[in-house]
């Protein structure tokens, strides 16, 4: 399946993501679905070496993501080439980027909102949310002088857990929610339980094909959700009620992650955030999957000229 584009990446993006390691977002491959797990494997790197916050690229007394903040380059010392480095400038309340000396800020803390404010952001998502909450506490913890790089290594820690703690999705499905039998004597609904089973994986496939050619992210998330309204329906064995509970809840949690993948454009970091999760539900459904599988195997069911049967039955 297609994930989101890199357009994601930005002002809060770089400060919030990039900063901290929480998740690499770029070089994706297009990939045909994942045979074995039912749905593509995502290309996401969760690097921990990525995020040094105290990293100064261009050595001008700013860290990378403050760069990004104040939207100067990282990669140069001096981004309107006036003489005085970019940090130097933010120090002494002037803008680096209008070239001196008549380049006196009023308000440090409005230009930097300003600038969030500007960008196209559902008012009420977590990128607005984050971006403006981040600039406010930044500058008010900066309001007594210059922070130290452990103050704001500190405060981008801080940032980034409230931000990761909001896109946490509770399970739908409980125990009460499926209906069980015993698979003794009972072969005809072991029969139907791996028949249903198995249709519901393979439409999963199909329908992850079909985003793979014409991405709809909503459509596909509203199918998925479906399909797992489809399984907790289902008369289920007992030797595998708790897995089967578990992978109807882990395919509800990732259709309403693929939902939220159409608004990168207004909420970038909730998608950024998101991605993270996804891979996470992406792991479980797959080894849920195999353990279901081997359950099957071991039950005797056999995929016969006739569909499925029995073994020895």
């Amino acid at each position: 399946m297609k994930l989101p584009s890199n357009k994601a990446s930005g002002l809060i993006l770089t400060i919030i993501i990039l900063s901290t390691g929480v998740i690499v977002y770029s070089n994706y491959k297009e990939q045909n679905p994942d045979e074995q797990g039912g749905i593509v494997e995502p290309q996401i790197s969760i690097d921990s070496q990525v995020g040094d916050t105290n990293t100064d690229t261009d050595g001008d007394g700013l860290l990378d993501w403050e760069e990004s903040l104040w939207g100067t380059d990282p990669l140069k010392y001096d981004t309107d080439g006036d003489g005085t480095n970019d940090g130097d400038e933010v120090s002494t309340n002037r803008d680096p980027l209008i070239a001196g000396p008549d380049d006196e800020i009023v308000d440090l803390n409005d230009k930097v909102l300003t600038q969030i404010q500007t960008r196209n952001l559902d008012e009420d998502g977590l990128t607005n949310r984050v971006a403006n909450s981040f600039a406010n506490t930044y500058f008010n913890s900066r309001s007594g002088g210059d922070l130290t790089d452990a103050q704001k290594n500190n405060l981008v820690n801080q940032i980034t857990k409230k931000a990761i703690e909001e896109i946490q999705i509770n399970p739908i499905y409980k125990t009460s929610s499926i209906n069980t039998f015993n698979t003794e004597g009972n072969n005809k609904k072991l029969i139907n339980y791996a028949d249903l089973y198995i249709a519901n994986y393979i439409n999963i496939i199909d329908l992850t094909i079909q985003n793979y050619q014409n991405p709809d992210y909503l459509k596909l998330g509203n199918n998925i959700i479906a399909k797992s309204s489809n399984l907790i329906l289902m008369d289920v064995p007992q030797q595998i009620a708790s897995k089967h509970l578990e992978i109807s809840n882990n395919y509800y949690q990732l259709g309403l992650i693929i939902k939220q993948f159409s608004r990168e454009e207004e909420d970038p970091l909730y998608v950024m955030l998101s991605l993270r999760t996804y891979q996470e539900v992406q792991n479980k459904i797959k080894d849920i999957n195999n353990q279901i599988n081997f359950f099957l195997k071991e039950s005797g069911i056999i995929l016969g000229d006739n569909g499925i049967e029995i073994k020895n039955d």
